[in-house]
């Protein structure tokens, strides 16, 4: 069945969700993890009982009890998808429709508790990540395939490099101008800085110049892989391309609402 991985779980006494790196705090301090057992569920659909494996041989993991318990609209239910079907769906999808599915993600990855729970039961179209040649919801479990998501500012493992992924969390921005030239004439191009807690990523923009407030919070989601890291530890995300046999990024493959969050007690308000 599915091999996903759990960054974290929905704690349902506290109604929270917890970070694995805590889960594994608490195990090496009290060297149980009592509290927490039966008690954690799949942070997606929290409906699917998760089960904890300190580390022995290997890294401590969260794993499913029994992956048929997700809700069928849940991505740990599916095998993630290869980098050319994702990379081939976005290619066929117009500009409106990448804005609309990134949109969606967006609105999918900031979900409360309770909003998660009022859309238990949703068919599996409603999951902006399942991806499916034909009709979603009409299509044999076994064909769904699912887009990978990475939170920034999560530590990126070795097998996460070169790996297709839909980027999201929340952090600052910062907007680098380039100049380059071409057959004698001058052109702009840029690089979007992500800032989230102590991890700095990198985006070509191009000539994609992002309107934001420096210093402001944003949620911020995008698709694409990890290229490598800088020497200074900045790491480089390249988007997915643009349309085949072309290494052009597809700048619509990032998607940076018009809204700033709450910052030093200043309220939200839109960019103009």
């Amino acid at each position: 069945m599915a091999t996903v991985t759990y960054q974290q779980f929905y704690y349902l006494p506290d109604d929270e969700f917890i970070e694995l790196e805590g889960l594994n705090a608490y195990f090496e301090h009290h060297k149980n993890y009592d509290l927490y057992k039966d008690e954690m569920y799949c942070p997606e659909c929290l409906q699917c009982k998760l089960e904890y494996t300190p580390e022995y041989s290997r890294k401590a993991y969260l794993s499913a009890k029994d992956v048929n318990q997700h809700d069928d609209a849940c991505s740990f239910k599916y095998e993630p998808a290869p980098t050319k079907t994702v990379t081939t769906y976005f290619q066929n999808l117009n500009p409106t429709q990448i804005e609309s599915k990134l949109d969606s993600m967006l609105n999918r990855l900031h979900r409360s508790p309770k909003q998660i729970q009022s859309d238990s039961g949703k068919l599996a179209s409603s999951n902006p990540f399942i991806i499916n040649d034909g009709d979603v919801d009409n299509s044999p479990l076994t064909h769904r395939k699912v887009l990978r998501q990475k939170k920034l500012g999560r530590t990126l493992r070795k097998e996460d490099q070169n790996q297709l992924f839909a980027f999201y969390g929340t952090g600052t921005l910062k907007i680098e101008e380039c100049e380059g030239e071409r057959e004698g004439r001058k052109y702009k191009y840029y690089y979007l800085y992500i800032t989230v807690n102590a991890t700095t990523y990198k985006v070509y923009r191009g000539k994609h110049h992002d309107q934001i407030e420096e210093e402001a919070l944003y949620n911020i989601v995008l698709i694409g892989y990890v290229e490598g890291v800088y020497t200074n530890g900045i790491v480089k995300i390249e988007l997915i391309k643009k349309e085949p046999g072309n290494s052009t990024p597809n700048q619509l493959a990032m998607v940076i609402p018009p809204f700033l969050i709450e910052l030093m007690g200043r309220k939200s308000k839109a960019l103009l």
